[in-house]
């Protein structure tokens, strides 16, 4: 799997930005044109997006199982849609935990599925159809706010709050899917997770262009395990592996040993014999990984279940700074009336 550049998130980097400058020119004119020549379909039912500026995670899955978990609270039947990346099928098709895997439909389609109805598919328009086919009355969208192909009710621009959108240049040069002042004009919601100052002049640039502002926190979900003062073993392939790391600091724990994949990459049985090695190594300390990395350790690659056995889950959530902040947007968007509520 690839891994994107150090110098994406080096402001002061201006060297190889600059020379790439032409392409990101070139790639920002193209999502331009796209969106420009579409007719986004209009579903008879919302349509929440939870997207991101830029390549690489920000959060997106937390805050869409989040978003769900709100909206059930008030009555209300939410499903999922996502591309499914790193998995095989193409869909659309409705996640079903027991006989789907990672390999086969992506790690976040299994964690979506577990809180609700949740479709894949690589067509989001597909998607979005085969989704109100079964029976979808709000579909959520785990990625897809740059995708023209359908209209959105409500698009929630996700931001990681400490790390903010890097260098800030289009892709290749930085990070960005395009332009950050295109993306926010377009977005509904800025919804900034934790307390990190890397996002505070996007959150003005947002409050100017009429752009409402949310917040939230990325803590440990009640069932995580107690981590002060153990030696932890810590794995993970995820967008921000550094995330993970310090979230167990944060816990009280030591990381004594570590070891990063790329995000999304399917675990080898060779990978999973080495972590195993490494646990072993380590007698007395945790090995611990994500949900998401978990998901995509199974019957293909640790037969006999021992990784499984041995390893545990650090799991998180979104914790909403105002939650009736939340529900008076979705109401402001139309998501939500006030007999939904």
């Amino acid at each position: 799997m690839w891994q994107p550049p150090a110098f994406w998130h080096k402001k002061h980097s201006i060297l190889q930005p600059t020379l790439l400058a032409p392409f990101a020119g070139l790639y920002s004119s193209a999502v331009w044109l796209r969106r420009a020549v579409s007719n986004p379909f209009k579903a008879n039912y919302p349509i929440i997006c939870i997207g991101n500026p830029g390549l690489g995670g920000a959060g997106k899955t937390p805050v869409a199982i989040a978003v769900a978990k709100h909206l059930i609270a008030l009555g209300n039947d939410p499903h999922f849609l996502t591309r499914g990346y790193g998995g095989k099928k193409v869909g659309p098709l409705r996640v079903d935990i027991a006989c789907h895997d990672a390999s086969q439909i992506g790690d976040e389609p299994l964690l979506l599925a577990r809180h609700a109805p949740t479709f894949v598919a690589k067509n989001r328009l597909a998607g979005v159809k085969g989704a109100l086919a079964a029976g979808a009355e709000i579909i959520i969208m785990d990625d897809g706010f740059q995708n023209p192909t359908t209209k959105k009710d409500c698009s929630i621009l996700v931001i990681d709050g400490s790390r903010g959108i890097g260098n800030g240049w289009v892709f290749p040069a930085g990070p960005m899917r395009e332009p950050i002042s295109r993306q926010l004009k377009r977005a509904d919601i800025l919804l900034v997770i934790g307390n990190g100052s890397s996002a505070n002049h996007l959150v003005r640039s947002a409050l100017l262009v009429g752009t409402d502002v949310l917040r939230a926190q990325l803590i440990a979900s009640p069932s995580a395990p107690n981590l002060n003062q153990r030696n932890i073993v810590a794995f993970c392939g995820i967008a921000d592996p550094d995330k993970f790391f310090n979230s167990i600091e944060d816990m009280g724990g030591n990381v004594v040993a570590r070891r990063v994949f790329p995000d999304h990459q399917m675990f080898s049985s060779q990978d999973v014999t080495r972590l195993l090695e490494l646990g072993e190594s380590n007698s007395g300390s945790l090995l611990l990984t994500t949900e998401k990395d978990m998901v995509r350790i199974g019957s293909n690659n640790d037969p006999n279940g021992r990784l499984r056995d041995m390893a545990s889950v650090l799991p998180i959530e979104i914790k909403w700074d105002d939650p009736n902040q939340l529900t008076a947007l979705l109401c402001k968007t139309g998501v939500l009336t006030e007999t939904d509520i």
